[in-house]
C-alpha cells in the first residue's frame, strides 16, 4: 500500500433540512448472494469475509481472504463498489483507495490511494472513531467537533466548498456512533443512555422522511456497529460475539423481537470491522 500523496480534494458537502413528510416503507431486505464483511487486524492485515446470509442473520460464511496489509494507521471505513476510505492517523488526510475485487486500483503518478480531503484527524481520536459513516450510495456523513452533521458526496467536479448541515434540534452532539444503513438512512447512538435513533433523508427533494425517531436501546454494549444496507446492522459485543439485526422500516419493529442472532465469534480483537453499505437494500420504499 504506496503512501504517496495523490489527486485533491473532490468531496462536495451537501445541506440536510428538516420536513415533516412521514417515512416510506423499507419492508425485508434484497441482499447480494453474500454481504462482504471486512476486518483489519492487529498487524495491520485487510480481510474480507463473505456473510451469506444477510437476509436471515445465519451464520453461514465463506471463505476468508486477505485482501491488503498497512491498514492499521488509521480509521477504516467501507464504501460501495470496492471503495475504502481510510482516515490517517499521523496526517488526518482522508484517503480513497479501490478494490477490484482481485486486486487495488492505481492512480495517477503510480499510488494506491487519491487523497481526497484533509483535517479528519479528529475522528482518529478516542470517542471520535464512530462519526464518521458511508452510505449505500457512498455519501460520506461525519458528525463534527460543533455537533453539525456534514454529507459529502464523491464527484470528479472541481470541489464547490464544504457546507456545514446543522441539524435542528437536538443536535448531533450527543450522539458517539453513527451507522448509513441505506441510501440517506442514518442510525445515531445516543451517548449518555445507548438509545438508538433511525434518520432517513431524501436527497432528491432535499428533505428528511424520519427525524430523530427512537428505534431501540442497550446499544450501548457494542464496541462496533456497522451496516451492509437495506437496514441491516451488525454489532460487536465485548465479548467477541457478532451479532445481526434487521429493522423492517414499514413495520416500525425489528426482526426477531429485536434480539438479534448471533453469527460468528472473536470479532472484538480486530481493530475495524465494516461492511458493504451496498450489499442489501430494502425491497420497497
Amino acid at each position: 500500500m504506496s503512501l504517496a500523496k495523490h489527486g485533491a480534494t473532490l468531496l462536495a458537502a451537501l445541506t440536510l433540512t428538516l420536513s415533516t413528510t412521514l417515512p416510506a416503507a423499507a419492508g425485508p431486505p434484497r441482499c447480494a448472494p453474500a454481504a462482504n464483511v471486512f476486518g483489519v487486524e492487529s498487524d495491520g492485515r485487510l480481510f474480507v469475509y463473505p456473510h451469506n446470509e444477510p437476509e436471515t442473520g445465519g451464520a453461514d460464511w465463506g471463505a476468508k481472504r486477505y485482501i491488503g496489509t498497512g491498514w492499521n494507521g488509521g480509521l477504516v471505513l467501507a464504501g460501495p463498489g470496492g471503495v475504502f476510505y481510510l482516515v490517517d492517523r499521523t496526517s488526518g488526510d482522508l484517503r480513497r483507495y479501490q478494490w477490484t475485487g482481485g486486486g487495488w486500483s492505481t492512480f495517477a503518478g503510480g499510488g494506491q490511494f487519491q487523497t481526497v480531503s484533509t483535517g479528519w484527524g479528529y475522528y482518529t481520536q478516542p470517542g471520535n472513531t464512530g462519526k464518521v459513516t458511508v452510505d449505500s450510495a457512498g455519501k460520506v456523513y461525519s458528525i463534527t467537533a460543533a455537533g453539525n452533521l456534514e454529507v459529502r458526496e464523491w464527484t470528479t467536479l472541481p470541489p464547490s466548498g464544504a457546507q456545514s448541515a446543522a441539524a435542528p434540534p437536538p443536535t448531533w452532539a450527543r450522539f458517539d456512533r453513527i451507522v448509513a444503513a441505506g441510501d440517506g438512512v442514518v442510525y445515531a447512538r445516543e451517548s449518555s443512555s445507548g438509545k438508538l435513533f433511525r434518520f432517513r433523508y431524501d436527497f432528491a427533494t432535499g428533505t428528511w422522511l424520519e427525524f430523530d425517531k427512537l428505534v431501540g436501546a442497550g446499544w450501548g454494549v457494542f464496541g462496533t456497529v456497522f451496516s451492509v444496507g437495506g437496514d441491516t446492522l451488525y454489532g460487536v459485543r465485548p465479548n467477541g460475539a457478532l451479532v445481526a439485526y434487521h429493522y423492517d422500516a414499514a413495520a416500525g419493529a425489528w426482526s426477531n423481537r429485536g434480539t438479534g442472532q448471533v453469527i460468528g465469534w472473536g470479532w472484538s480483537a480486530l481493530a475495524h470491522v465494516s461492511g458493504d453499505p451496498a450489499a442489501c437494500t430494502p425491497t420497497s420504499r
